[in-house]
This record gives C-alpha cells, sequence and structure tokens, in this order.
C-alpha cells in the first residue's frame, strides 16, 4: 500500500487503516463517530462554520444552509449591493396634482401617471376620458327607470333575504347602510322596465358582492395595468345575461345565481 493510499484510507478521527477503499472508510466515521466526513469540506460565508459539500456543486456552494443564505442576502443584498439593483426609486410627477412621487423603477416603466387611485379617478372625471361613449359600460345614455313598484319590490327582495347578502352572508346590521338589491337580468333588457322589478329577478347583495357581480370575475376583466378591457368586459357580460336569462326560464335562477358567482357549477 503506497503513502497516497495509506492517507486516503485512514481515518481522520481514529486513525484506523485498515479499510479497502475510501468510501468504506467514509461510511465508518459516519457510523462510528457520527458525523459524515463525505463530499468537499467548506466554509459559510455567512456565519464561519464548516460544511462539506459534493464535488459537482463546490463552484457554487457558499451557505451551510437556507437559513444562512436568507441571512447574508437580508444583511448583504440591499440596496446598492443588491444583484438587481437599478438606481432605485424613480421620482415622478402625477399628472392630476402636481405633487412628487416614488416608484421602484419595475413599478415607474408600466407607465405610472398618478401618484394615488383618487388623483386618477379625479383626472377621469374631469378629463372626460370614460364619459358617455368613452365608458366600456356606456349603453346609450338612457338611465334604467326605477320607478312604479320599485321602492316595494326592493323592499320585499331584502325582507326575504333576511336583510342579508345572498353571497357572503354579511348581515345589514353590520353597516350604517342598507344592502343593495341587484337585477339578475339588468333594467335595460326587459321591454317593460318594471317587468324587472319582480322577487325572482332580484337578488340582495352587500356593497363588496354587488360590484363583483356587476363585473363578473374581476380577475379576469382587469389588465395589469389596472384598466377595464371593454372588449373582454363586454362578451363577459353576454355570456352572464344569456345564463341568467336561461336559468329564469327554468325557475331556479336565485338558487342558480348563487351556485354560478360563488364557482360551485
Amino acid at each position: 500500500m503506497t503513502d497516497s493510499q495509506s492517507e486516503d484510507t485512514t481515518c481522520p478521527t481514529c486513525g484506523k487503516d485498515d479499510f479497502s477503499s475510501r468510501g468504506y472508510m467514509k461510511r465508518h466515521h459516519t457510523r462510528v463517530h457520527g458525523e459524515s466526513i463525505a463530499g468537499v469540506e467548506l466554509t459559510c460565508a455567512n456565519c464561519g462554520d464548516t460544511y462539506r459539500e459534493k464535488p459537482n456543486r463546490v463552484e457554487r456552494s457558499s451557505f451551510c444552509s437556507v437559513e444562512c443564505h436568507n441571512e447574508f442576502r437580508s444583511n448583504n443584498w440591499t440596496g446598492e449591493k443588491a444583484p438587481n439593483w437599478k438606481g432605485g426609486e424613480v421620482t415622478l410627477n402625477c399628472e392630476q396634482c402636481g405633487d412628487e412621487y416614488k416608484l421602484i423603477p419595475a413599478e415607474a416603466e408600466r407607465g405610472s401617471r398618478f401618484c394615488s387611485i383618487a388623483c386618477k379617478a379625479t383626472h377621469m372625471r374631469e378629463s372626460g376620458q370614460w364619459r358617455k361613449e368613452n365608458n366600456p359600460r356606456w349603453t346609450g345614455g338612457e338611465r334604467p327607470k326605477y320607478n312604479g313598484n320599485w321602492v316595494y319590490a326592493r323592499k320585499q327582495a331584502r325582507e326575504r333575504d333576511s336583510f342579508e347578502c345572498q353571497l357572503c352572508g354579511v348581515h345589514e346590521s353590520e353597516f350604517e347602510r342598507e344592502l343593495d338589491v341587484h337585477h339578475i337580468i339588468r333594467v335595460a333588457d326587459f321591454d317593460d322596465p318594471q317587468q324587472a322589478h319582480t322577487l325572482e329577478n332580484l337578488v340582495t347583495l352587500c356593497r363588496s358582492c354587488h360590484i363583483t357581480v356587476e363585473d363578473i370575475d374581476i380577475r379576469e376583466l382587469v389588465k395589469w395595468d389596472g384598466s377595464l378591457d371593454p372588449q373582454v368586459l363586454g362578451h363577459a357580460r353576454r355570456e352572464y345575461r344569456a345564463f341568467t336569462r336561461k336559468m329564469l326560464e327554468k325557475g331556479q335562477t336565485r338558487t342558480a345565481f348563487r351556485d354560478h358567482v360563488r364557482g360551485d357549477n
């Protein structure tokens, strides 16, 4: 046995050297001494402890654990030290109020123009950007006629539904206002608006659920920049109205309505 072979197969802890291969020596060390000496010994860049790594991972390994890796990144990969540093926050001027506001470069690159939702809404209202035919919900300018028996039908619908939202179950007593009453098939779809004010076509909803129902599935209708896609919005509304009209003909409107919006079928 050569000197190199003797060194390679000698246990570094107890000195035993009668192993036929280095692999047997490593297994002996793990079993007898309770510590693995497989791989290459490295020093953790975060805590300074030694650890062992497979030879093919030595060039990519710098930390003894995920915790050390995360701690090192938290302490060292901030600001200008971060690998993806792009110069820090960008200062922009709000087109509505004129105030300065800051965004990270990734958000600024999306074409931000306003410092808040309130400023964006004010700009859209004052500029007329979404007024009349420019609004994706424009239906020709005629307001639905909520007269005749609407007030009585609305009250009856809320009483029938026990003053609870038929989607989330919240009770009217939890608000400082009455719950909304939603027309399952919109008033504009009826030749006689009074035919829309029937209990079978009404359902009680809270304001939040009412908005969600009006927009079908807001997650599918909102683009990445937060603006509504009129084409997708119109398609979704047509599908929803066709569904509710079909269910109304079957006499299953209210139950099917709840299941449809909740995604139960």
